[in-house]
């Protein structure tokens, strides 16, 4: 490949055409974006669900995307203004600097599947939030990786910024033409994929040089501040490559996700594993299956979490949890006060009594009260 600055006359041209770009002049396309080479851990990802999330405004731009529309498709995912759906069971929460974005995967009725969207909610270093839609082209498809609860594919990009005014969120702030499109992913173990909230974990345990950026400078469609997503457009998307140590500015950073490469495992194991009372108890709440399905989905939809997910399902069934406490045991699931509740209740042979009390005991810690099982005492933190 030639290097620009041999050719000072090429890198003018380019630069020229990059600061024409807009909405209906993208530039010359190209199939993928740029990869660069590992990166330092200055970064974090987090995967979690909407409840989860400390960001209010963020919060509020979901619920207004999902109170637009008429019907919603399922219960974490609402119909909204744009044309598309959100689902909430599980957002990457990428943090780097002094900038933050959250990434949800959305869905869209009429998709021939040779693409898939993310919508991406960013707070820059001045605090203003601005909202995009990403839109993935895909070239051959995509190809699942359950052993690293992830995927991988190849293709170009698309770009829509969302009209922030009539997400509720605040005034909408002016938008560039044309983005540095950032991507988090991972190349540990043979194949290129997204990268995911274990992937990071790993990276920083190792140290070694697993994790890399994809950029790709992509110009917005549909006008800048106020484009409104429609049907797929072929001819328009991925403009010239961002490079460089540091990103272009401005820039979106993500991490490509797809929950729905798992929608046919999630419904296996809820027909295939779940007894009657755990399947009612899971599709009680979308508090409940988010956070389950959310599990499921990061640790690959195994057999060993299937199994795992089984029994605290099964043991918020048999406490009768709220969706409130069931979230709060499952976020808790591997600490000390979990297992002493487990011992309590193995001890005392499951019996109502002990049932009843466990239940109680998660609503104190939950307040940060205390529990003495062998008393059967639970001081509250008041007091």
């Amino acid at each position: 490949m030639k290097r620009l600055c041999l050719y000072p006359i090429g890198l003018l041209m380019f630069l020229l055409l990059l600061n024409a770009c807009s909405p209906g002049e993208t530039p010359p396309q190209e199939d993928d974006p740029k990869e660069q080479d590992s990166i330092p851990l200055d970064i974090s990802l987090e995967q979690m669900s909407l409840q989860d999330l400390n960001d209010e405004p963020v919060r509020t731009a979901i619920s207004r995307l999902s109170s637009m529309g008429g019907t919603t498709t399922s219960k974490n995912m609402g119909s909204d203004l744009y044309g598309f759906t959100v689902d909430t069971s599980m957002v990457k929460v990428i943090t780097h600097d002094d900038v933050t974005s959250y990434t949800f995967p959305i869905k869209r009725d009429r998709n021939d599947g040779s693409f898939f969207e993310n919508l991406v909610l960013q707070r820059n270093p001045s605090g203003n939030l601005q909202a995009f839609l990403v839109r993935y082209h895909l070239k051959d498809g995509i190809r699942a990786l359950a052993e690293h609860g992830s995927f991988s594919f190849e293709g170009r990009r698309e770009l829509f910024s969302l009209d922030l005014e009539r997400l509720d969120v605040g005034i909408v702030e002016k938008n560039d033409t044309c983005y540095d499109v950032v991507e988090l992913w991972c190349h540990f173990g043979g194949t290129d994929h997204p990268a995911g909230e274990m992937c990071i974990l790993e990276a920083q345990l190792t140290g070694d040089d697993r994790l890399f950026y994809k950029e790709s400078m992509v110009c917005l469609i549909g006008g800048s501040g106020s484009g409104i997503p429609g049907e797929p457009d072929l001819g328009n998307g991925e403009g010239g490559n961002g490079g460089g140590a540091g990103f272009e500015d401005p820039y979106i950073i993500t991490a490509p996700t797809n929950v729905s490469l798992y929608e046919f495992q999630l419904k296996e194991f809820a027909s295939g594993k779940l007894s009657q009372a755990e399947r009612g108890y899971y599709n009680s709440d979308s508090n409940i299956k988010n956070i389950v399905d959310g599990y499921l989905i990061d640790n690959g939809v195994t057999n060993l979490a299937m199994f795992k997910a089984k029994n605290h399902l099964s043991l918020g069934h048999d406490l009768s949890l709220t969706p409130q406490q069931f979230v709060w045991y499952f976020q808790h699931r591997d600490s000390g006060e979990v297992e002493d509740l487990k011992q309590y209740l193995q001890d005392q042979s499951n019996s109502a009594k002990a049932k009843a009390f466990g239940k109680e005991s998660i609503s104190a810690w939950m307040d940060n009260g205390e529990v003495d099982f062998e008393e059967e005492i639970i001081y509250d933190a008041e007091l």
